[in-house]
């Protein structure tokens, strides 16, 4: 991947729908060469796919990691199904220090319990650290009977012509533009891409910081990776409970890796850093599934007045 094609998944991450014409306007390509990009990350294995995502707002959720330590007497497969069996969990993975890296939604502080006492309870597990994270929480939109005609379509294909919508729901075109703005402006459901940072010769990786809350903050810490490792950073998870980041590096060769541990740890601010490569990962339908089957249930049979325009 170039800084192209990372500028690409970032957007379409953020808005799978933008078009082939806007993304080629921003980076100085054509249509063609845009979709010829997008057409390359898929077939690799970068894009596995694309999907509805509603705002942590709507479901009354937030986002959690949770960090597995596993006893070594079961088979790392057989904990992998037992662990993704849980309705929070969005995605799991094992890490070279045998933890099993853990993603997830979580409503409340009973749902986060319920969480950690699921995972402590499965046999073969010795040890669990539950993270809650600092996220942005997204919007709020009340969910009309065109909405959830338009979102039922785009479940099933989040990239879905206005055309085939109006044609399947019996919309007009007008309301289901209309529907989709209403998503977008006020962030309440995201259409976004499931990516797979270990595809196509990349390779992902973690670094675990610690940092001195008295040297900087937050935003320090971002700023300082996104300026420090332009290409090779991606993203971080922030812990709610204690100055840990967990950072997402994507590089062509695992041997550069080290040097990249041995920068954050020389900054001033950074207390410990230790990197841990990931394994491909298996991901879940986590709470989203069960909140998209709840509100999609609630569409109305009469739709006269709301097909017209």
């Amino acid at each position: 991947m170039d800084p192209i094609d990372k500028g690409i998944l970032w957007d379409m991450r953020t808005d799978c729908r933008q078009s082939y014409q806007s993304l080629a306007r921003k980076y100085g390509l054509t249509a063609n060469a845009i979709r010829g990009r997008i057409d390359r990350l898929i077939k690799s294995g970068i894009i596995e796919g694309f999907q509805v995502v509603p705002s942590l707002t709507m479901m009354m959720a937030d986002f959690v990691i949770a960090l597995v330590t596993p006893d070594g007497s079961h088979n790392p497969d057989e904990l992998i199904e037992k662990i993704g069996q849980h309705p929070m969990v969005l995605q799991l993975a094992y890490m070279t220090n045998n933890d099993c890296f853990v993603y997830g939604e979580y409503s409340g502080t009973s749902g986060l319990h319920k969480l950690g006492a699921y995972l402590r309870g499965i046999d073969g597990v010795s040890a669990v650290q539950l993270h809650p994270l600092i996220t942005e929480r997204g919007g709020r939109l009340e969910l009309k009977n065109h909405h959830l005609l338009v979102l039922k379509e785009l479940r099933d294909d989040a990239r879905m012509s206005v055309a085939e919508i109006a044609t399947r729901t019996g919309l007009t075109a007008r309301r289901v533009r209309s529907a989709i703005a209403d998503f977008t402006e006020s962030d309440a459901i995201r259409f976004s891409i499931q990516w797979a940072l270990n595809a196509g010769g990349s390779n992902a990786f973690f670094v675990f910081t610690s940092w001195d809350e008295e040297k900087t903050n937050l935003q320090g810490i971002e700023e300082w990776l996104s300026t420090k490792f332009p290409e090779d950073y991606w993203l971080s998870f922030v812990s709610a409970v204690e100055p840990l980041i967990i950072s997402i590096f994507v590089v062509p060769h695992l041997s550069q890796s080290a040097a990249i541990q041995r920068e954050v740890r020389s900054a001033p601010f950074v207390i410990e850093a230790r990197t841990l490569l990931v394994f491909p990962s298996r991901k879940f339908q986590g709470l989203r599934h069960d909140y998209l089957d709840t509100v999609l249930a609630g569409i109305g049979e009469d739709m006269g007045a709301e097909k017209r325009d």
